[in-house]
Order: structure tokens, then sequence, then C-alpha cells
């Protein structure tokens, strides 16, 4: 995220040295509120997705206020794991009341398709791995991703899983999962195994602390 002052867009006034952090500290306590809040850059993602984070920003009266707001929507809005980046902006408004701003969000969306491929080996069984990921698809920061794993000796795995980030604005993860695993035992006699089984669980943005709850069936 950057911040910067209010510039007239052209490089000529532009002081190398500008001491920022300085004159932030002189001015932070000074009234100032948002009047004006622009967002760029949405292609796929819900605008209320986003307005829910950066309206935190409109109690704020002073430009320290307002900093510690934006810095919060900020890590809030990169904790959804749908933008490459999120900058914000704020600046000053020309007009009669010289106390206010206005905030400039500007998103890059992170691409829409995320393909995985790799080779494992665990014991005496390699295996190969391939995954596809659809991010923010409906625009309300959900990843759908469908799996398979394929062993060489005996385990071959599927699953689908969706998985929805700060549901309702609180900071949580939710996912739920469908799989499906078979299990050849051939090689040392006739069994096989087919489970399937679904999972849904909630855990913390750091994943510290999850709850879940999960079934299977042969």
């Amino acid at each position: 995220m950057e911040e910067f002052p209010s510039s007239s867009g052209s490089e000529e006034g532009f002081v190398p040295d500008y001491d920022f952090e300085s004159s932030f500290e002189r001015l932070k306590d000074s009234a100032c509120f948002p009047a004006r809040l622009t967002i760029l850059g949405l292609k796929r993602t819900n605008k209320h997705l986003v307005m829910r984070e950066l309206l935190r920003v409109k109690n704020a009266q002073t430009l320290d206020e307002i900093k510690d707001a934006v810095v919060a929507a900020y890590q809030d809005l990169m904790a959804l794991e749908i933008f490459d980046a999120v900058d914000i902006v704020i600046d000053g408004l020309d007009g009669k009341h010289p106390e206010a701003c206005s905030i400039t969000a500007r998103f890059s969306e992170k691409s829409p398709i995320q393909v995985h491929t790799g080779t494992y080996v665990q014991g005496q069984e390699g295996s190969v791995e391939a995954s596809a990921t659809l991010t923010n698809p409906l625009g309300h920061a959900e990843r759908l991703n469908l799996s398979g794993e394929w062993g060489s000796r005996s385990t071959t795995t599927y699953s689908l899983a969706l998985t929805r980030a700060r549901p309702r604005g609180l900071p949580y993860l939710a996912t739920a999962r469908l799989y499906q695993q078979f299990s050849s035992f051939e090689r040392w006699s006739s069994f096989t195994e087919l489970l399937r089984g679904a999972e849904t669980s909630l855990s913390t943005e750091d994943g510290r602390h999850l709850v879940g709850a999960g079934i299977g069936w042969y």
C-alpha cells in the first residue's frame, strides 16, 4: 500500500528527499474526513465485498484515524487472497472544505485459474498430483479447487473443495470438501477399498485454530 502527499501530477514539483514521516507526524492529528471514495480495477469481484472493508474509514475524524482505518482495510482485503495487489491513496480535495480528503483504492485481481502439477515420493510409493483452482469466479472471494493424486502402487484420491474467505466479514476461512479415495492392496492380497466422504471446517485466518466435522462411507 502506498500513501503519498497530494501533487499536481507533474514531476516538476517532486522533491526526492521529501520527509514524509516528519510531515505526517506534524499533521496526523489535524481534522480530516473522507469525502470521496473511488474504487478502480474490479473485474470479477463484487463491489460490496471491498466496500464492506473500506467503509470503516467513514467515522474517521483525523488524518491518523484515516490512516489506521486504511491500513486495517488493506490487511483484511489482502487476507481474502483474491488480489495480487491493493493500492490505496489518500489525497486532498480542492474546495470549500480544506479538511476533506479523497480515498482511491486500486485493485489488481489474481488470475482466475491456477494449475499445479507435481511428483512426490513417500516411502516406497511415488505419486503424481494435479490440481486446478478457480479463484473468485463468482466475485465473492470463493476458491474452487479440483485435485487428483495417483499413486504408483496402491492409492488414488480425488477431491473437490470450496473455500470462502472472511464470510460475512468475519476473520475466518470456511471450507467444504468432497473426496473419493481408492486403495488397492492386491500386491499382497485381493483386498481393495473405496472410501467417499465429505468434510466442513471453519478456521482462523492464520490457521492456528480450526473446528471441523466429516463423514465417510464405503
